[in-house]
């Protein structure tokens, strides 16, 4: 992957030898032509953006300050590639925003950041990234393994390597007067991988996720109106919960080129308060079981697929994926992935679920099915 580097030579500082600090542009421009069979009642091929990830730039940089400490930080920013728009309005930095200190007794970083399972923990082995990229979701992405939103006000520490084993922790403050808790986000991974094995397992609890994670303007009122900040059937008539836990496990193992993974979830809206716009109250739970395949078929050619089981109380969704990616250069590679999703029984707004992939207008009907063609550039 080329980069623009640009190193600046530090000069010596209370007598002590100089320092190095650099600084990497990176980002990724991905853009491809979409077939969905129902979004609203209608079929449609268009452009879209990002479907193996966000088109994205940012700023990474490290300063090494001795001991084999470095200061680090991070700046990125995400764009639709076809109008140039940034991803999310009112962000200059809307994906990652942090500064930290990486050294022998692990990483510490401070600011907006993804959560630990995400990047770090179950979401490598799982659909998203391994096969279809935002495709392969699980149904509206409830378990945000494909980091469909970030957590602000972070503090976020990951330990060095402990014979392959990695413990890490988030806080996310809530930054409210008078009331620690409101919008406190708790995240916890703990992770292994040597040789052919790679296991994990995560739990994240976010207070008020409507606008702590999720963007609403504010909070749910009992039986008043609600600006609802979700706007997936599936579970935007849980937005008003009190609080939000996932707890993820994770777990592969390579027989050489083939990979095999499985995946299991479990996300609970946690008092949910009826309002004008989510007629449900109490408690939902929605539990997922992944199971995933995946490949080198030539050393360009690589190929997977995967299947998914989700369900709660009142409703039910099956989801297949599958993605073929090849890469033209290390920095450079075509994809073609597609997914199709079943919806059975009751859906969060009391009405006959209908199939809904993450990041469509909901199908009229229990069926619907993608495809997506695209080329994806990193620098």
């Amino acid at each position: 992957m080329k980069k623009m580097m640009l190193t600046l030579a530090l000069g010596a500082v209370a007598g002590a030898a100089n320092a190095q600090s650099s600084v990497t542009l990176y980002g990724i421009v991905d853009d491809g032509i979409q077939y969905s069979t129902n979004q609203g009642g209608h079929s449609e091929i268009n452009m879209q953006s990002g479907a193996l990830g966000a088109s994205n730039w940012g700023l990474t940089g490290a300063e090494d300050i001795g001991d084999g400490v470095k200061v680090v930080f991070r700046v990125e920013n995400g764009f639709t590639t076809n109008n140039g728009a940034f991803s999310s309005s009112g962000y200059e930095f809307n994906r990652q925003a942090y500064v930290g200190l990486d050294g022998p007794y692990g990483v510490v970083k401070l600011g907006r950041q993804y959560d630990l399972s995400y990047l770090d923990g179950v979401g490598p082995l799982a659909a998203p990234i391994r096969v279809a990229g935002g495709l392969g979701d699980s149904p509206a992405d409830m378990d945000n393994l494909f980091g469909d939103f970030n957590i602000q006000n972070a503090v976020k520490y990951i330990t060095p390597d402990l014979g392959g084993a990695h413990f890490g922790a988030l806080y996310g403050f809530g930054n409210t007067a008078g009331a620690v808790s409101q919008k406190q986000v708790l995240n916890f991974i703990s992770t292994y991988a040597r040789g052919p094995v790679s296991l994990a397992a995560g739990y994240m609890k976010v207070n008020r996720p409507a606008t702590a994670v999720w963007g609403g303007s504010a909070d749910a009122v009992a039986n008043s109106a609600f600006s609802d900040p979700l706007t997936n059937p599936i579970n935007s008539g849980y937005a008003s919960a009190r609080s939000l836990q996932i707890v993820d496990l994770g777990a592969s193992y390579s027989f050489n080129p083939l990979v095999l993974g499985a995946v299991l979830t479990q996300t609970s809206y946690q008092n949910v308060v009826r309002t004008s716009s989510t007629p449900f109250s109490g408690t939902a739970i929605f539990r997922t079981a992944e199971v995933n395949a995946s490949a080198f078929i030539t050393p360009a050619l690589y190929g997977g697929v995967a299947t998914s089981y989700t369900y709660s109380d009142t409703a039910h969704y099956v989801q297949v994926d599958a993605g073929l990616k090849y890469s033209l250069s290390k920095a450079t590679r075509l994809y073609l992935i597609g997914a199709w999703q079943h919806a059975a029984g009751t859906n969060s707004l009391g009405k006959s679920a209908v199939a809904d992939l993450n990041g469509f207008v909901a199908s009229t009907t229990n069926n619907q099915l993608a495809f997506r063609v695209g080329i994806r550039h990193s620098f």
